[in-house]
């Protein structure tokens, strides 16, 4: 849920950037969904860092790749759904 919720958030950070600059709708909404997948995979480089480097377990030990791609999914169909609000 909390990775759905930041796809849309970032994705209307990227829009509110994209605004600011002289390129075609469409293009607005490729950056503004490309932003919030680039902000996620950042965010899953830090937990893998924050469990290699401190030992945390952020990514659940147990099924890593797993728990990356479900936030990856859920982070991905949070940004489609905020650019399909901005199509309405």
């Amino acid at each position: 849920m909390i990775h759905t919720i930041s796809g849309i958030a970032f994705s209307r950070i990227g829009m509110m950037i994209a605004n600011m600059c002289d390129i075609s709708f469409n293009q607005k909404l490729i950056y503004a969904f490309m932003f919030a997948v680039t902000i996620h995979v950042f965010w899953e480089l830090f937990e893998f860092g924050c469990d290699e480097i401190i030992g945390t377990n952020m990514q659940r030990k147990q099924s890593i790749v797993a728990d990356t791609m479900t936030d990856f999914v859920a982070n991905i169909l949070g940004a489609i759904l905020s650019c399909f609000y901005y199509l309405l």
